[in-house]
């Protein structure tokens, strides 16, 4: 039973960081193009990171943390199954952190190796079959300013973690970094971490550097473009503004979503998200009033969820939506031409109706003429 759950929730994580204990940060091809503050920070930077939130680095946790918001037996078996999972899961790009203890070997060596999602969903099952949710974040990390973005330029840092519902509140495991989330919220969401109403706590007393510098997602988390939700509830990433004057491309149309990922970040290289419901919102200035065609080159690839006829709905904000074409259709796309008039700024938000999605080869927005 358990082994079909995590291998569904193994299909291609939610998160690009992923779970990456023990592994030195230069083995990651992504870390130094769109991570500022990957390769590993000291202690004393980490530390000024959180305060830059309001916060300071997170203290372990014990049970009497969790009282005020559920028992003691409760607040016992969270701590015990978190810790479990944290030390002892295998995951898909890194060892467990601690042989198994015999009784819990056969069930840690046979599960699927996964990210972030899956070990969550490791933590849930330990909990009950039906216990909990997977909670998804995406946040934002400021990036070196780019030609193509007008003003400050981020890409997304994504991660999935544990959500109970509890008698007076709300606890988060965190199984991948080793983390404790606290609130008396009844659940965890945007406004709790743009409100800052919640506690974090460190799951171990032993956490690494590189976990606490991974924790700071929770604080990022409160960031006005942020997102969060339940698994099965819609995320949706606002990506930085690009600029066009009279015409851009980002990207090269090489058959690859490399270039947007570099340039936009985590969630910028796809029209929908793998198997979560996504609102992706694209911004742009442009330099003069008129008719615009932004063209998104689309492609599939050997995935199931990039091979699913796409389903989405396209939106345009702040600017007069014109049309939009689907080539060659709309369940198959190979790109989406949307033409709108825009005098300063518009948003085109795609939103995606199912598990299907589409990897972004290049993106070109055009003048086409004046208003």
């Amino acid at each position: 039973m358990f082994l079909l759950l995590v291998a569904m929730t193994a299909v291609a994580g939610v998160a690009i960081q992923g779970a990456r204990a023990g592994i030195p940060p230069k083995q990651f091809p992504i870390a130094d193009t769109i991570a500022a503050d990957d390769p590993l920070r000291s202690i004393e930077e980490i530390r000024d990171d959180y305060r830059s939130f309001g916060a300071d680095l997170p203290d372990p946790i014990n049970v009497r943390d969790l009282l005020a918001v559920t028992d003691e037996a409760t607040a016992q078996n969270l701590l015990k199954v978190g810790r479990l999972v944290y030390r002892h899961y295998i995951f898909s790009n890194s060892p467990a952190r601690a042989p198994s203890p015999p009784e819990y070997a056969e069930f840690f060596e046979s599960a699927v190796p996964g990210a972030c999602d899956s070990a969550s969903a490791m933590v849930r099952l330990l909990m009950g079959e039906k216990a909990g949710y997977n909670f998804n974040l995406i946040a934002p990390r400021e990036s070196a300013p780019i030609a193509e973005v007008d003003g400050p330029n981020y890409g997304f840092w994504g991660h999935t973690s544990a959500e109970f519902p509890v008698q007076n509140g709300s606890v988060l495991i965190d199984p991948t970094y080793g983390f404790v989330l606290v609130t008396t919220a009844s659940r965890f969401s945007d406004e709790v971490f743009r409100t800052r109403n919640y506690r974090q706590f460190a799951l171990v007393s032993d956490v690494s550097h590189y976990d606490l510098q991974h924790g700071l997602i929770y604080p990022r988390a409160g960031l006005p473009t942020a997102s969060t939700a339940r698994s099965g509830e819609v995320i949706q990433p606002m990506f930085p503004t690009i600029a066009v004057d009279g015409a851009i491309r980002i990207g090269r149309r090489d058959g690859s979503s490399d270039d947007l990922l570099y340039t936009m970040g985590g969630w910028g290289d796809h029209i929908g998200y793998w198997y979560e419901p996504t609102i992706s919102h694209w911004q742009f200035s442009v330099a003069q009033p008129g008719r615009y065609k932004a063209i998104y080159r689309l492609l599939a690839g050997e995935n199931v969820v990039l091979q699913t006829a796409l389903d989405i709905d396209v939106s345009v904000e702040g600017a007069r939506k014109i049309g939009v074409t689907y080539l060659p259709d709309a369940e198959n796309p190979r790109a989406i031409i949307v033409t709108f008039d825009a005098e300063r700024q518009a948003t085109i938000s795609f939103r995606s109706n199912s598990v299907s999605a589409r990897q972004i080869d290049s993106i070109k927005v055009k003048a086409t003429r004046s208003l």
